[in-house]
């Protein structure tokens, strides 16, 4: 075990954010790091991820899974009263293959549909906003989808342009509004098209208060 550990950190490449300005600054600090005309695989460092999936697979397999070359967001269900902490998406969902979908998820086990077709990221709303613009069909009232904190970039020289651009423009200011990644998906999702998958399993934010996550 031991002796795969070290295999392991032979291959990282640590890269410190020397300030708090915003989850996209902290992924344009490892700029240098990343190949940018490669798909990037990006995980939060304060989140944790557990699966629910029936056959054990791990939250980011089952992203990997899912990927089919149209960078792709993992979302998780999340009740109104927590939207305001979380990136947040709506879109349709693709029922390719399906003869229908559900009125309501809990009802259809495996038919359901997990793939979105995502028409607006928004960062952190309030739940006024949540209920008038990000509404999805088939969700129960008052649960919204939020970012599960794992994302597959396809574009990884375009979305890190985008942010070095916003940076660029914001400027040096302490006052200046931290630099979001969802600003920067968003653009990506007008531009090159942006899917989102529901994933089995739960992110517990360890820089944030707890959440309860409904279920269905």
């Amino acid at each position: 075990y031991a002796e795969k550990i070290r295999e392991v950190g032979a291959k990282v490449e640590l890269v410190e954010q020397q300030e708090q300005l915003g989850l996209g600054h902290a992924v344009l600090c490892a700029r240098a790091a990343l190949e940018e005309e490669a798909p990037t695989l990006l995980l939060l460092g304060d989140h944790l991820y557990t699966t629910a999936h029936p056959e054990g697979t791990s939250c980011v397999r089952q992203l990997l899974a899912a990927y089919t070359g149209t960078s792709v967001m993992a979302l998780q269900r999340t009740a109104e009263a927590h939207v305001h902490r979380y990136g947040c998406a709506t879109g349709k969902w693709d029922i390719s293959g399906k003869a229908s979908w559900p009125t309501r998820f809990g009802d259809g086990g495996d038919a359901e549909p997990r793939r979105v077709h995502l028409t607006m990221l928004v960062e952190k709303p309030t739940a006024e906003f949540a209920a008038t613009n990000l509404a999805v069909p088939g969700l129960p009232e008052g649960t919204y989808l939020s970012a599960f904190g794992l994302y597959i970039i396809t574009e990884t020289g375009a979305l890190l342009q985008w942010l070095a651009d916003a940076a660029d423009a914001r400027g040096a200011s302490p006052t200046a509004p931290p630099l979001q990644l969802t600003e920067a998906l968003d653009v990506l999702r007008a531009e090159s098209g942006l899917q989102g998958y529901l994933v089995d399993g739960t992110r517990f934010d360890i820089g944030g208060e707890p959440q309860a996550t409904p279920s269905s």
